[in-house]
């Protein structure tokens, strides 16, 4: 009997898989394959280092991204680009330098031309002198031109330098100082009103601007003058005919005249309202020469007459006033016109009259 109980014991083990404990006798085999083991979650991707761009997606079609842009410009503020050359028939446009490179050598077509210190060469070339009845609407025409500024015509130059800005109280002293001249009349003991070195002289008459330009031109070997209009003229309005140095939109924060100090709300009664010379950069002319328009009035060498073909009547043509030029800190934006003109009397002198200097030069062939 112990003999078959073993036997069918080692039957039932035999029977057994291979490797399988025994199920206990409560347990159930489940019903279903036990489900795979969860994947590991993938961390997100690390953001771009702090100061570089990834480029967008490849066929992505939203652009990349851009920083915010400036407000635009107001009128007068903001950086300053060099003006576009004005180039004239007939000759070639500078080269080596920027309009209002204040020395150095400037080419020209046929040669070089030595520019003096602080001056700018204004290239061989006509250019629109005056007004005309056709220059625009009624205001233009009736308005803003006389009959002694007109008619209009094409004038040929010769290349001449021309100072950049107007003559300083710094510059003024050292012509004082060395000769013993009569300083002008709201200086005291020789000396300037203080903080206003770079301020344009004032209160010198016609003869006086002359003085200092004989007393300069044997100082630097150079023989400087004052301008004739013309010369002045074409030097402020280039050679398009514009109205004002910069343009034919008025811009008061372009020029020192009543409309800047209107605008700024600063003005005193009875104060002199000059200005360092160069205040007004983004109204340069053409050719880079500063502070045409407005500032002071300029002395030129040119009688007050009638222009060549002028039906113009005014008793004081001829050989009795000299003209002068730009407008000054005193009057509106009608007077610094480039083609305005005013006469005074050669002993003249005015807390907004001052002057600049111009010298003719030689070519030096290649």
């Amino acid at each position: 009997m112990f003999h078959r109980v073993l036997f069918a014991t080692l039957c039932a083990f035999v029977l057994l898989a291979p490797g399988e404990p025994p199920t206990a006798p409560d347990a159930k085999a489940p019903d279903a394959k036990a489900p795979d083991k969860p994947e590991p979650p993938v961390a997100p991707p690390e953001p771009p280092l702090e100061g570089t761009k990834e480029p967008p997606l490849e066929g992505s079609k939203e652009p990349p991204l851009e920083g915010p842009k400036e407000p635009p410009l107001e009128p007068g503020k903001g950086p300053l680009k060099p003006p576009e050359p004005l180039v004239e028939p007939g000759i070639d446009e500078p080269g080596g330098r920027e309009p209002g490179k204040v020395s150095g050598w400037a080419t020209m077509r046929g040669g070089k031309v030595k520019v003096p210190p602080k001056m700018v060469a204004v290239p061989e070339g006509s250019f629109q002198m005056g007004a005309t009845d056709q220059s625009g609407d009624k205001e233009t025409r009736d308005v803003l031109f006389t009959p002694s500024e007109r008619p209009v015509r094409w004038l040929p130059k010769k290349i001449f330098c021309i100072d950049i800005t107007e003559t300083t109280n710094e510059d003024y002293k050292q012509f004082i100082d060395e000769t013993r001249y009569t300083e002008p009349n709201h200086w005291e003991q020789g000396r300037y009103p203080t903080g206003k070195s770079l301020h344009p002289v004032v209160n010198v008459s016609f003869e006086d601007a002359k003085a200092y330009a004989a007393w300069k031109s044997k100082r630097d070997g150079i023989e400087y003058r004052l301008p004739f209009e013309d010369e002045w003229e074409k030097a402020a309005r280039g050679t398009d005919g514009r109205l004002w140095p910069w343009g034919n939109i008025f811009d008061p924060l372009k020029c020192n005249t009543e409309e800047f100090w209107k605008a700024k709300g600063i003005a005193k009664p009875g104060e002199i309202r000059t200005m360092p010379v160069g205040s007004f950069p983004a109204g340069r002319s053409a050719f880079g020469v500063l502070d045409m328009a407005g500032s002071v009035w300029e002395w030129t060498q040119s009688w007050y007459d009638k222009y060549p073909d002028s039906t113009a009547i005014d008793k004081d043509f001829g050989k009795n006033f000299r003209v002068v030029r730009g407008g000054s800190w005193l009057y509106t934006k009608d007077r610094a016109l480039c083609a305005r003109r005013k006469k005074e009397r050669k002993e003249t002198i005015a807390l907004d009259l001052g002057f600049r200097l111009v010298c003719d030069v030689i070519i030096l062939k290649d």
